[in-house]
């Protein structure tokens, strides 16, 4: 039994690859009612037209992937960020290089996106790997329940 307000991931007897994702709102004789993400109103989905419906993570792997792309990223940028404010604080204490001078401020400014896109060469693609390891994991965790005639069969 589907518990209602779970998210749940409906797929087309039609299209498997077509799926509504939302909460489960409950049944009527020959429908499911969920209401989508962001949507207000509720979505009647006739059963003869439902392949399966999965509970639990209901992200597709695409959206983890995404999400570790985004972290990579903002992981990068992050870390060019800190160069600058670490360059400006060095300054303003007064550290000196070894020849005696400190690099004025163009430093950071012309060095940090370099720094920054060969950091993200790293953080990106394990951003993504990460996110797709994440996916797979998740996906192994959802329960999914194929209809058939007349039989719900629960396969894990």
């Amino acid at each position: 039994m589907i518990p209602l307000d779970e998210w749940v991931a409906v797929s087309s007897a039609y299209d498997p690859s077509n799926t509504v994702r939302g909460i489960y709102l409950g049944m009527t004789v020959d429908a499911l009612r969920i209401q989508e993400k962001g949507e207000s109103l509720e979505r009647d989905i006739p059963i003869d037209e439902i392949s399966s419906i999965f509970t639990g993570k209901t992200k597709t792997t695409k959206e983890y992937v995404n999400g570790g792309v985004k972290f990579g990223c903002l992981t990068a940028a992050a870390v060019g960020l800190i160069v600058v404010i670490l360059e400006k604080l060095f300054q303003d204490l007064g550290i000196q290089t070894e020849d005696g001078t400190v690099d004025g401020p163009m430093f950071s400014i012309l060095w940090s996106p370099l720094l920054q896109m060969y950091i993200g060469l790293v953080t990106v693609p394990a951003g993504g790997l990460i996110g797709y390891i994440r996916g797979q994991a998740a996906q192994g965790n959802a329960v999914e329940y194929v209809i058939g005639d007349g039989e719900w069969v629960i396969v894990k």
